[in-house]
């Protein structure tokens, strides 16, 4: 299984939280939105199902679907995680609509949260995520784990795990 995450790397969930906050979000993984803040984007009742999409969520997407297509054993999947406290109760619904949108012929997994996406992973099983927390927790797992910055990292990375060229993916066409 190849495993996607969404938030931050297909769904642009920062950008959005900091246009409704008015501010720029710490990127410090330990950092957390104080209670105020975290209310106003729970205020938005349906802020999972409206984010944009993220540069290059759809050049990522294609090259992995491309791969999937020419090798049997690989299966595409998001796994994605609830808000921290399942605050959100349209969170399950909003997100599989969200991909249902854009990417409809990917399944959907929930870890429920973020600290569970290990469970899901199955020895070689490969994530791609913005939190580090999650790909070490990952690989402990014995899965192998890519962290998400940009399309233009992962791709190579991809190219290089894989053992593939861009040019042999765009070939498979």
């Amino acid at each position: 299984m190849i495993y996607i995450d969404i938030d931050d790397v297909l769904a642009e969930w920062r950008g959005q939280a900091e246009r409704l906050l008015g501010h720029e979000i710490s990127k410090d993984p330990a950092h957390h939105l104080p209670s105020k803040e975290w209310q106003r984007i729970k205020n938005e009742v349906r802020f999972y199902r409206t984010l944009p999409l993220m540069p290059n969520a759809r050049d990522l997407i294609a090259w992995l679907q491309r791969y999937e297509r020419r090798h049997a054993n690989v299966q595409l999947g998001f796994l994605t995680a609830l808000p921290h406290d399942n605050d959100m109760p349209w969170a399950y619904y909003d997100k599989v609509m969200w991909c249902q949108d854009y990417f409809p012929s990917i399944p959907v997994f929930f870890g429920p949260q973020a600290a569970d996406k290990y469970k899901h992973c199955t020895f070689g099983d490969i994530l791609i995520d913005d939190r580090e927390s999650n790909i070490l927790d990952w690989e402990r797992a014995g899965g192998i784990g890519h962290l998400y910055t940009t399309w233009e990292n992962c791709e190579k990375w991809l190219e290089e795990t894989l053992n593939v060229s861009y040019r042999a993916v765009e070939a498979w066409e």
